[in-house]
Parts: structure tokens; sequence; C-alpha cells
């Protein structure tokens, strides 16, 4: 059933979606990459018994050419979550989360309005253990005005983690 800018259904390579129209009168085909590109795949999932509200998960997407030589297998690239400390504070603080995939370098930013983009110069890139845990030292601002943490994945798309306001 389509909701403003998001239409939820599946379809199977090869084969023709029944109804997959978007509200915002785009097929749903030219919303995914066409045979032999790769896409990645965002998906928000809740974290039960925990502080932090969602994670978002990243899986790589490959379609195949046509040939049969198709590569990867849809499995998860990156997991990712960053730690909301139980008493935020203004001035600097350590924040903390993890990683799946160690490997990848993870850049935080704490915003009081508007998005980072990967241009913007108060990007802070966390340090990652091997194990995939990772902490950054933050400025915190703006006591008493709600503000967003935000991550990306090395050059990748900027994320919003959770908000709140520092005391």
């Amino acid at each position: 059933m389509p909701h403003g800018p998001l239409a939820i259904g599946t379809q199977l390579l090869g084969q023709q979606p029944t109804r997959a129209i978007p509200e915002s009168g785009y097929p749903w085909d030219e919303h995914v990459p066409p045979p032999g590109r790769d896409a990645t795949l965002l998906a928000v999932v809740p974290i039960p018994g925990t502080q932090t509200s969602l994670a978002i998960v990243g899986y790589a997407i490959s379609t195949s050419s046509g040939s049969g030589s198709g590569s990867g297998s849809g499995s998860a690239v990156d997991t990712v979550t960053v730690n909301r400390p139980a008493a935020l504070i203004a001035g600097v603080q350590t924040i903390t989360g993890t990683e799946s995939d160690p490997s990848q370098s993870i850049f935080l930013d704490w915003r009081g309005f508007g998005t980072p983009v990967i241009g913007d110069s108060d990007w802070v890139q966390a340090t990652v253990t091997s194990s995939g845990s990772f902490s950054a030292a933050m400025t915190i601002d703006h006591a008493g005005a709600q503000g967003t943490m935000f991550y990306r994945i090395g050059s990748g798309s900027t994320i919003a983690a959770w908000s709140g306001t520092p005391s």
C-alpha cells in the first residue's frame, strides 16, 4: 500500500511487479538499479532490551547482468549502533558504539539543526577497535535545545542515529 514517497512490495528479478507504483507517480523499476549495477538497501530495525531505539542495517545488492555471472549474495555489509549516553551533557562527551565490520571508518556529527553533508568540517572520525567497538570525543552544544547525532560509514550516506536535549 503506497504512503507518501514510500511503496511497500516485493518483486522477483525478471518479473513485472503486480502493482508497485509509489505515490510519486514514478514506476517501481525506475527506483531499482538496472541489471549489472550494485546498490545498497538500508533497513531500520529495533534493538530490544537496549537504550538505543534502532539500528541501520546496510545490505549490498548486486543485480545480475543476465550473463549468469552476477556477484554478491545480499549479505549484510555493516551494522552500526551509536549509543545514546544516559546523561547527555553539553560539552565534550565521549560517544561510543559498535559496528559489525571494523574495517569501515565511522564518522560522527552532532547538530542542533539541519543534516550534515560529507564535505562539512565538523565530522569527527571515531576510533574503531578490531572488535568493532568505536568511540569519539564529541562537542555536544546548545544546552536545553534538542540536537541530533548523525553518523556515516566511510564516505557513505548521512544517517540520523538519535536525538536528545543536552543539559
